[in-house]
């Protein structure tokens, strides 16, 4: 901490931190020694759920990990992936819960903590079935343990999620990566639909100069296109419309396939497309005669007009003509 930017107390509350975990401020200890006592609370909270939890420290860290996960944390993801395979939470089980899935082959008391927290973090309560299941099982004393950690993660969360906190370590890169365009970092506002073309409350979403941006080659991570215009990670796809959006917002031609140009923290990941990118789903005609205008949306929610710069061009396949626009370069709606 620099002294001269510091109050007293600040100071007095990083060298208690230190004594007490061994190395300096790091993470949200970091963003929270802004207000010395909430932070020296929180790291109380933390030395109990981090050491004298009384839930099997596999089964913390898992429930750590999907809270992070929920989150879109990158430092709280890449601090503890290494603690969870310590503890011996399974790599199929840590990349399960980084694609958003439901783990196979965990054991009971894993699967109990995963549906109580899953459902906790999702509905923001639990169901009566969900609670007895965990009472029933081996975490019967321990359930409060299970919204104790979810909590106190969240509340991690959220502070370096404003604080934009970097990632500790290079565990997990390609997660890291995801969740950097996944959290839209480097964006000051987000780009949003913000009506139907039919209504006239839509207008064109601001282009990201991807072409300009060079950030380093992160590779491929799963992400995929379908022909019916739905994404895709790891073979499954995506119903976070809000991340599909932002993902096509950085979408550009690379050299061999499609890329996700994300900024500088941000990296470029490869994407496979089974046809194009972009699916027409709506269309407007605005206007008569030679000033008639034809005003596309695609299934992201981009507002594209024909035109001389935007032209329309009609191709045969499969015995069906489909016209086809170019909305900017390499991003091309089809017309079902």
């Amino acid at each position: 901490m620099r002294r001269k930017t510091t109050t007293k107390e600040q100071r007095l509350a990083a060298e208690e931190f230190k004594a007490g975990r061994g190395y300096d401020l790091i993470g949200p200890f970091a963003v929270m020694v802004r207000s010395p006592e909430v932070m020296l609370r929180a790291k109380a909270m933390g030395d109990y759920l981090r050491f004298r939890n009384v839930l099997p420290k596999r089964v913390s860290e898992m429930v750590i990990l999907m809270t992070a996960r929920e989150w879109t944390q990158e430092f709280e993801w890449s601090h503890h992936y290494t603690y969870a395979l310590e503890a011996g939470l399974t790599p199929a089980i840590i990349a399960a819960i980084a694609d958003g899935r439901r783990p196979q082959a965990m054991a009971e008391d894993e699967a109990a903590a995963y549906d109580f927290a899953g459902e906790l973090q999702r509905r923001k309560s639990v169901s009566d079935e969900t609670f007895g299941k965990a009472r029933k099982g081996s975490l019967a004393s321990r359930v409060s343990s299970i919204s104790s950690a979810s909590s106190a993660t969240s509340l991690l969360a959220m502070m370096m999620n404003v604080a934009r906190t970097a990632p500790d370590t290079g565990t997990g890169s390609a997660i890291a990566a995801l969740f950097r365009i996944e959290h839209g970092h480097g964006y000051k506002e987000p780009y949003l639909w913000s009506g139907s073309a039919s209504q006239g409350g839509g207008r064109p979403r601001p282009a990201r100069p991807v072409e300009a941006w060079n950030p380093p080659y992160c590779g491929d991570i799963g992400l995929a296109i379908g022909a019916d215009g739905v994404w895709h990670y790891r073979r499954s796809p995506s119903g976070r419309m809000a991340l599909v959006k932002l993902f096509a917002s950085v979408l550009r031609k690379g050299c061999r396939r499609p890329t996700l140009s994300g900024d500088a923290s941000g990296g470029r990941l490869d994407v496979v497309v089974k046809d194009a990118p972009f699916l027409a789903v709506e269309m407007e005609v605005r206007g008569e005669g030679r000033g008639q205008e034809l005003i596309f949306r695609t299934n992201v929610d981009d507002i594209v007009t024909a035109s001389p710069v935007h032209p329309l061009r009609f191709e045969l396949g499969n015995g069906q003509r489909r016209a086809r626009t170019l909305p900017r370069r390499a991003r091309t709606p089809r017309g079902a």
